[in-house]
């Protein structure tokens, strides 16, 4: 049996950006649960030639992060 589980996504991932059909279009095999922030400021970078974003372990720096959960359903 398949376990379900859910997600923490922010940069590409998150509603408006170019990612989100990732998760957005899935048939309802994904659904959204809630968004929020990080508690403290986290730098965050866009690298490699695929704009990859990554939140670094550098508490206290950088900003406050937006992120998105979505939980797998099927």
């Amino acid at each position: 049996m398949e376990k379900k589980f859910s997600v923490f996504v922010y940069g590409t991932l998150k509603s408006g950006e170019p990612n989100h059909k990732t998760l957005a279009e899935t048939g309802g095999e994904y659904r959204f649960v809630s968004s929020g922030t990080t508690m403290e400021k986290f730098p965050l970078v866009v690298g490699t030639k695929f704009n990859i974003p990554f939140l670094l372990d550098d508490a206290g720096n950088g900003n406050v992060s937006l992120f998105f959960v979505w939980k797998k359903l099927q």
